[in-house]
């Protein structure tokens, strides 16, 4: 029996590097592979002004990924595009809100005006992406398909049916327990409570509900008066006219779930903005388009059952290829006093099911 890698990054874009390297060895076929994908996160992002033809130079890659704020979340897109995976099932934990469960085809392509990287699906999660384009608008084009599904120890998803397909077997132990780490570097500058109305301001958007199932077009055109109305009043101090704040933000009600109660929202936030020093308001700027993403400190007990459903699942698929573990430490997504003994239980239930295997652990630089 071939030897099984596992190989073990702290940046969850790190695991490019084995995948290609296991592309060239021919342990994973050039094309048409899957992912099972467990993770909070989706993983769907790319920096949407860098070029496409740089998923091509490999090395250029990894060193534009290490550079972009949205690196950590870009290591599946390339591997699309490149022709490698055809097929992702995002297992994610039920504090995961980005999308809603089911199946979905897309296609991926480079831009024909941008020569960037973008896509064909209308998910609400592409919104502010910035990766949203017609099939009209892309050459190169690869199909994807995408399923989103949630384990439990009682059930099993139907849509993890791979047909003998080879597959990378991919998890970043968030998935077991997840902090948002914008929120937790906000809370101790401003306190939770004006941290949870910033995030009232941030994330109660039509917009943002899958449920409410907007148009397309009208997200985009939420997302952008949301978005330069804020970056205004932020960037050009707007709070010092509070005639021409009320004026500006009154604009934006209509983009809310509840109207009526984020006025008075934006009411504390004027004071919030009027008693705020310069770092905390640049803090916010950071911050507060990302308080929308999961937060969810587990307990041991939910870890557990967690990783005893992962175990069950195991037991249903054939072995993967390979298998890449993201810690996430270091950008603390997992909680830090959790990730040894999150990793240390997930390795143990690895070696139970798999025979001859390797475990890397790779030196973040």
């Amino acid at each position: 029996m071939a030897q099984l890698e596992v190989h073990v990054v702290d940046d969850h874009h790190h695991v490019l590097e084995p995948i290609h390297k296991a592309i060239r060895r021919r342990v994973l076929p050039f094309n048409e592979f899957a992912i099972i994908h467990f993770d909070a996160h989706a993983d769907l992002a790319f920096p949407n002004t860098l070029p496409a033809d740089v998923i091509f130079r490999p090395e250029n890659l990894y060193d534009e990924l290490d550079a972009s704020d949205a690196g950590i979340a870009s290591f599946l897109l390339p591997l699309v595009y490149a022709g490698h995976m055809t097929k992702l099932i995002w297992v994610k934990p039920p504090w995961a809100k980005q999308m809603a469960l089911g199946t979905q085809d897309f296609v991926v392509g480079k831009h024909l005006t941008s020569e960037c990287l973008r896509l064909t699906s209308k998910e609400t999660y592409f919104v502010e992406e910035g990766l949203y384009a017609p099939l009209n608008e892309l050459t190169k084009t690869k199909s994807m398909n995408n399923s989103l599904v949630q384990l439990t120890v009682a059930e099993l998803p139907m849509q993890v049916n791979l047909k003998g397909q080879a597959y990378i077997l991919d998890i970043c132990l968030d998935y077991f327990s997840t902090l948002n780490p914008f929120f937790e570097e906000l809370k101790p500058a401003l306190g939770e409570q004006k941290t949870l109305l910033i995030r009232r301001i941030y994330c109660g958007l039509c917009y943002k509900k899958s449920e409410l199932l907007l148009p397309h077009d009208v997200q985009l055109e939420h997302y952008k008066k949301f978005s330069s109305t804020i970056n205004t009043i932020l960037q050009d101090k707007i709070w010092l006219n509070k005639a021409k704040y009320l004026s500006m933000v009154t604009e934006l009600y209509a983009l809310y779930e509840s109207p009526q109660s984020i006025s008075n929202d934006f009411l504390a936030f004027y004071e919030l903005l009027c008693t705020s020093s310069e770092d905390d308001i640049n803090l916010i700027k950071w911050a507060g388009p990302c308080m929308d993403l999961p937060h969810h400190s587990s307990s041991p007990t939910e870890i557990d059952q967690m990783l005893v459903a992962f175990d069950n699942f195991l037991t249903t698929i054939d072995r993967p290829r390979l298998i890449t573990i993201a810690e996430s430490k270091d950008d603390a997504y997992t909680p830090n006093d959790q990730v040894d003994l999150i990793l240390t239980k997930f390795l143990a239930i690895l070696q139970r099911h798999y025979d001859n295997i390797k475990i890397v652990h790779h030196k973040e630089i």
